[in-house]
């Protein structure tokens, strides 16, 4: 009669394992989101890490975003292609409309429309479910889908409205996508003033896309002087960032 007993005993040390890693898991992922948005991009990526181990596909996501944008850590566009893999492969959405840019844009991989396509079918519905609960980054994802067109109908006025609800969460990204919206005038009326304090908002962040677009700023003199010395210095901190557009451009200026 003892036998049942010890079965179920193992069983239940065996559970209270699995919820105690389980937990783990969360804590570490919960630890890495308010330490990504204070800014502490190493210690994030330290507590994405382990929360990734344990197969968590939003920290796999997140791993692959820090890795791609030189966030904290050096640069490495190898491994955030690994780990943006493995993260669509476990359910990202953001992951997986992150791998249809990747694949649209042909800079880390040979270009492959058809491929890119997939991806970003495979990724709106989660990022429409993520953007409408308040996630940030997805609302972000989901402005760029309406700018461009991907999955939905082209409307800049939605494409807008969705950044600036990830802008005013705190999303680097959205915040350069505002400004050069303003920059532009691309679906708003083109305010320089308005882009550039959208872009130097996130540029002074270290967000390295608005560093490089800050630079072009001073360099073409929009709203500002022409600053030969200003967009190099904002090129330098672009490329440090892990920019290689703002490499090519410090090439052309030396």
């Amino acid at each position: 009669m003892k036998k049942p007993i010890i079965i179920c005993t193992l069983v239940a040390a065996m559970l209270l394992g699995y919820c105690a890693a389980y937990a783990q898991h969360n804590d570490d992922y919960a630890s890495g989101v308010a330490l990504y948005y204070n800014r502490h991009y190493a210690g994030a990526l330290a507590s994405f890490m382990k929360s990734a181990d344990s197969g968590n596909a939003d920290a796999e996501e997140f791993v692959a975003h820090i890795y791609e944008n030189g966030l904290g850590t050096q640069q490495d566009i190898a491994a955030a292609l690994e780990w943006y893999v493995k993260a669509a492969e476990h359910g990202s959405a953001l992951a997986s409309f992150e791998l249809g840019f990747i694949y649209e844009q042909g800079e880390d991989v040979p270009k492959a429309k058809h491929t890119a396509a997939q991806w970003y079918k495979r990724s709106m519905p989660g990022v429409l479910r993520r953007a409408d609960s308040g996630d940030a980054r997805a609302q972000n994802a989901l402005g760029i889908a309406y700018s461009s067109g991907i999955e939905v109908d082209k409307n800049y006025d939605e494409a807008l409205r969705w950044f600036r609800k990830a802008a005013t969460a705190g999303c680097l990204p959205a915040q350069n996508n505002i400004g050069k919206a303003y920059l532009d005038g691309t679906g708003v009326a083109k305010d320089v003033a308005e882009g550039r304090k959208w872009i130097e908002k996130a540029a002074s962040e270290g967000y390295n896309v608005a560093e490089y677009n800050l630079g072009s700023i001073y360099a073409r003199g929009d709203g500002v002087p022409r600053d030969k010395e200003m967009a190099k210095y904002w090129y330098k901190r672009s490329a440090a960032d892990g920019c290689r557009n703002a490499r090519k451009q410090l090439m052309k200026m030396k």
